[in-house]
């Protein structure tokens, strides 16, 4: 890419606030990773919406198992690292998460997909996450943050502690993916911990192009203050299609009807970034309705049904003793 290009496009970019990088199904070149870079050392913002694995759900429509492959995005995720954040190529599963449908024995069944986590945006206090309701991913990633003194760090989407991490390549099959989702020995080995799969990084970034080729005539900065965030997810913005040709809202479920507050959340983002609060507030008046933490849920559902039975009869004969003590002792004749 010629330098009269190069400073043509920067021109451009400089005229705007903020940058979206939705789902790249091929890595940038140097040169545009670049235009990107100087654009955040002047106080641009950038929203990373990438998949380090490349997985489609819609694949599933011919087959009955895909091929979960590394995207190969070397210079998106070199510069990434350098800014903090390291992309994970995995495959993030997890206890807590989405329904899919799938054909048993003639008819579609509903069952747990792991691959599709259910992100509980309370566990993070952060304003982008203030009464934003549960967020759905697709085949995300994990993400690893780098502790550098002139940068902080704040997750944003984190997942249950039921987790397990595949490493691309890896094939993801309906009919695995079933027999797991009834198998309790195998969800008992969802115990990974929590992992972060969004991060919002704000302070002083360094630029990963001290030492490589700068562009003549484009003038070069080694570091400047900004803010981004990097989502582990590129599918976390999209809007499905209906049968008809109509499109769904930004994280409505044709299948379970379910609307997640994947909007809510992205509009946070952007709001957070370009220093328009006062939206975020508004919004935050809303409220939503918390979905329960189903793995947990299941666990203990036993414990609390016995709780619920046992309790009140437990508090009724209690009351009764020592009611008739009571009396007892008050009507007694000496």
């Amino acid at each position: 890419m010629g330098s009269l290009l190069v400073e043509s496009l920067q021109k451009r970019l400089n005229n705007s606030d903020l940058l979206l990088v939705i789902k790249p199904a091929k890595d940038y070149t140097p040169a545009e990773l670049y235009l990107i870079d100087q654009f955040v050392l002047k106080g641009g913002k950038v929203i990373w919406m990438i998949d380090p694995v490349h997985a489609e759900i819609d694949s599933f429509e011919s087959n009955s198992q895909i091929i979960a492959m590394d995207n190969q995005l070397e210079n998106i995720s070199a510069s990434l690292f350098h800014y903090g954040v390291k992309l994970e190529s995995t495959l993030l599963m997890d206890a807590n998460c989405n329904a899919i449908p799938i054909p048993v024995g003639g008819r579609p069944e509903m069952i747990d997909f792991y691959y599709f986590p259910v992100f509980m945006s309370s566990t993070s206090p952060h304003i982008i996450n203030r009464n934003v309701g549960p967020i759905w991913g697709q085949f995300p990633a994990t993400i690893t943050a780098k502790s550098k003194t002139t940068l902080n760090v704040t997750p944003l989407l984190s997942s249950s502690p039921y987790t397990k991490t595949i490493q691309a390549p890896a094939t993801v099959d309906l009919e695995t993916a079933y027999m797991q989702s009834r198998d309790d020995r195998y969800r008992s080995t969802l115990r990974g911990g929590s992992k972060l799969s969004a991060v919002l990084l704000e302070g002083k970034f360094e630029s990963p192009f001290i030492y490589q080729k700068h562009y003549d005539g484009v003038p070069f900065l080694p570091n400047g203050n900004s803010k981004m965030i990097v989502i582990a997810d590129g599918d976390i913005m999209r809007n499905g299609i209906s049968g008809r040709g109509g499109i769904y809202p930004t994280g409505f479920d044709r299948f379970t009807k379910t609307t997640f507050a994947n909007k809510k959340f992205l509009l946070n983002c952007i709001d957070y970034l370009i220093d328009d609060n006062g939206l975020i507030e508004i919004r935050a008046k809303e409220k939503t309705l918390r979905l329960l933490d189903t793995e947990k849920t299941r666990i203990e559902r036993s414990y609390w049904q016995w709780f619920n039975i046992i309790a009140p009869l437990l508090s009724m004969l209690i009351f009764g003793v020592a009611n008739h003590i009571y009396r007892k002792r008050k009507y007694q004749t000496n």
